[in-house]
């Protein structure tokens, strides 16, 4: 169940600087609160320091969770996430707050119009609104903190990230991981040459107190998407092996059903997905390799098993993907779909799947032949 708060016409809060606290008071409509999203603004400012949301009951503080200022996107919703038991009908409150905020560089958050019993406060000035946020009821399964790298029966993650010059997409990118419902993994980031490599390891470390556990590695000279890829694969030691593009959004239960639907299907090596992007949604279907030699249809936003990656094909300029799903398939293996869309990314040039220098025609016809198919 999902309750939303400040509906309507949004107004904004003013700055959330060090030693203002804005609090929202509101009835516990179920027995377990797991998060609560709030709306917030940034008008494109790089904003320093941390966003806390703390839960406080009758007895203090139940609960604590936060994020780097300087992820958050103007307009973005953020979720926090609580994971807290309930008494129902009970009286609680929400706290925001930052710690290393600067006022100037702050960011908002939005409020609006008050539809529910409890009262907005920003400071100690009571407000007739309300905080703009969703509370989450009883949504996700309870689990091990997050924090833990061997805590999950299900097994570890290793993400890898290649990375080419789209610096405010990859905090985008990482905070969608820093959502994930499944929270058992590592974030290995690749960039590949990048002109300013160490602003690209500052947004990584940045993430350092909100992910599991997160790694960077600089290549230094642009050597490519696949060579990116494979790098990161060495640095990886998870059970499950996926690779993100910099400038993907993964919705918050991806790796959670990724994950499911391979324990499911145990001899599947990998699990893929439907997807977004741009303006057009490719929807997920069946494995089916005749189709699959005519044509991929299949993402690199797919997690499979490490044990079965063979490595991306480093000559080829795109259609890597393709390539190894081909190459997994001639080697006895097979991909399941999850039946889900779980992430979105842009069409855009310039990212690093990406190559001018050679048509997708010409591309497929590379890779057809590599494979025997006409």
């Amino acid at each position: 169940m999902e309750v939303e708060y400040g509906s309507g016409k949004r107004q904004l809060t003013g700055q959330i600087v060090d030693g203002t606290v804005v609090r929202q008071t509101f009835i516990a409509e179920d027995t377990r609160l797991d998060a609560v999203s709030i709306i917030f603004a940034t008008y494109m400012r790089v904003n320093h320091g941390d966003v806390v949301v703390e839960l406080v009951g009758p007895q203090g503080i139940m609960s604590r969770a936060g994020c780097v200022a300087s992820i958050l996107q103007d307009n973005d919703t953020h979720r926090f996430q609580l994971r807290a038991v309930l008494q129902k009908g009970q009286s609680y409150e929400i706290r925001l707050h930052s710690m290393r905020c600067m006022s100037g560089s702050a960011v908002t958050a939005k409020w609006g119009r008050k539809a529910h019993h409890g009262h907005f406060f920003i400071g100690a000035k009571t407000y007739d609104g309300e905080l703009a946020c969703t509370f989450h009821y009883g949504l996700e399964p309870m689990r091990i903190d997050r924090v833990s790298l061997t805590g999950s029966v299900m097994g570890l993650v290793s993400v890898v990230i290649p990375h080419l010059n789209c610096v405010d997409l990859l905090k985008a990118c990482l905070a969608s991981l820093a959502r994930q419902t499944y929270g058992c993994m590592e974030v290995i980031v690749v960039d590949d040459g990048s002109a300013d490599p160490m602003r690209v390891g500052d947004v990584v470390g940045a993430f350092d107190s909100i992910l599991p556990s997160v790694k960077f590695r600089s290549l230094g000279a642009n050597g490519g998407a696949p060579k990116a890829r494979n790098v990161g694969a060495t640095m990886a030691s998870g059970q499950y092996l996926i690779f993100v593009d910099a400038d993907v959004i993964m919705y918050h239960k991806a790796f959670e059903r990724f994950v499911a639907t391979l324990q499911a299907n145990r001899d599947a090596a990998y699990a893929y997905c439907g997807f977004v992007w741009g303006p057009d949604t490719i929807r997920p279907r069946k494995f089916d390799l005749s189709e699959l030699r005519r044509r991929n249809y299949i993402s690199t936003m797919s997690m499979m098993r490490r044990k079965a990656f063979m490595g991306f094909d480093e000559t080829l300029k795109r259609h890597q993907d393709w390539d190894l799903w081909l190459t997994l398939s001639e080697n006895g293996m097979f991909g399941v779909c999850t039946g889900e869309t779980l992430f979105e990314t842009p069409r855009r040039e310039g990212s690093i799947s990406s190559d001018a220098n050679i048509g997708i025609r010409d591309s497929m016809a590379i890779v057809k032949a590599k494979h025997g198919l006409r």
